[in-house]
């Protein structure tokens, strides 16, 4: 093992040390209160959630016509469109792909064998 390897894999071991650590402070230090709360202070008085106002609707539509003649009746909904979903992924996916087969080119295997470079004798 040479001297690099042996510090790429150090390297390695510090990162994965110091994430446990830190994960594991942050957890302890999550779950404890803090000390200086005095046990005999007065409690805030709760938050009271006020509902927010209601959103305007649309107007509402006489069921009678003029003179109290009823409507004529309502023609269906139209059909409701499934968006379907692109079986290659989202946008952002397609983009990665192309550039992925634009940086790695056409596959080789695809092509025919060429004659060897060197003719051995």
């Amino acid at each position: 093992m040479t001297v690099e390897d042996l510090l790429v894999v150090l390297l390695t071991v510090f990162t994965v040390l110091i994430l446990v650590v830190s994960g594991w402070l942050r957890t302890r230090l999550e779950g404890k209160a803090p000390a200086t709360i005095e046990p005999e202070a007065p409690e805030a008085p709760p938050r009271v959630r006020i509902p927010s106002p209601p959103l305007a609707s649309a107007p509402i539509e006489p069921r009678e016509g003029p003179m109290g003649a009823p409507l004529p009746a309502a023609a269906p909904p139209a059909t409701i469109r499934r968006q379907t979903r692109a079986p290659v992924g989202n946008l952002r996916d397609v983009r990665r792909g192309i550039v992925l087969m634009t940086l790695l080119g056409p596959c080789r295997a695809l092509e025919p064998p060429g004659l060897p470079t060197s003719i051995p004798s």
